[in-house]
């Protein structure tokens, strides 16, 4: 039997089917740690989880994508971090011919919140889009 390599949760699988299939627009929060108080985000806790989100949603179903910078997710001595995340979310972007949906940061690291913000915002540059990546503040415990 193979091991499971998602942490994605089977009642969060479940609002990824009903946002995916439903009228509903899943708010995804990227974070290892911080959990929203609001409990209508989708949390997702490492790359290989938002690489999976990402690959199994369309991007029309997704109102909003908070980043956090580091998540902690070491793999093969290689640290995927938010930003890790914001250049899929683009490559995906540019792969399919999408505009990415509304993103934000609320990273306490101020160098890899610049460093996220400034990727996604110059691809909405690049498309002619206005870019409006910026910080935000979700209330978390």
């Amino acid at each position: 039997m193979k091991k499971k390599v998602f942490v994605i949760t089977e009642s969060q699988y479940e609002k990824i089917l009903l946002y995916t299939f439903g009228r509903n627009k899943v708010k995804v929060y990227l974070d290892d740690i911080r959990t929203p108080l609001d409990k209508t985000w989708l949390v997702v806790r490492n790359y290989q989880d938002f690489v999976y989100l990402l690959n199994n949603i369309d991007f029309t179903k997704i109102d909003v994508i908070s980043f956090d910078h580091d998540l902690s997710d070491i793999t093969n001595g290689h640290e995927k971090t938010g930003y890790d995340c914001a250049k899929y979310l683009i490559k995906l972007c540019m792969d399919n011919q999408k505009k990415p949906p509304f993103t934000q940061v609320h990273s306490a690291n101020p160098v890899g919140s610049k460093n996220i913000i400034s990727y996604i915002n110059n691809y909405l540059k690049h498309i002619g889009e206005e870019p409006t990546c910026g910080v935000a503040f979700v209330p978390h415990n």
